[in-house]
């Protein structure tokens, strides 16, 4: 018997969200699951661009001590523009084909063909 997996995996592990029988109800759960995915990085690289803001607003580190010239430039730049990294991450979770989506080394939903062992 064949079955179809749902799950995601990231580079230091893998968690499986489901086991279906039936292809179109996983690439269902697939498309839910990376859906979720993708509003977890938008809502990542709107918190990256509020966090650097205020960062930014403070004017010192966690220490106290004031930002250097090359940090408040890092800070203004991710201020306006967000974390690149959410920008990558938001472009390959917005892949829709379970076999060409690759969001290593972060989380990434797949959809996995298996045969059942009897």
């Amino acid at each position: 018997m064949i079955v179809f997996l749902v799950g995601e995996a990231d580079c230091e592990s893998d968690m499986l969200s489901g086991v279906y029988k039936d292809k179109d109800k996983a690439l269902v759960a697939f498309q839910e699951h990376r859906l979720d995915l993708l509003e977890n990085a938008k809502s990542g690289f709107e918190y990256s661009k509020k966090s650097a803001q205020e960062m930014l607003d403070k004017g010192v580190n966690y220490e106290g001590k004031p930002w250097d010239e090359d940090m408040i430039k890092h800070l203004k730049n991710e201020a306006e523009n967000g974390d690149d990294m959410y920008l990558d991450m938001i472009k390959k979770l917005s892949e829709e084909d379970p076999e060409k989506i690759d969001n290593y080394p972060h989380d990434t939903p797949y959809l996995k063909e298996e045969e059942v062992i009897e």
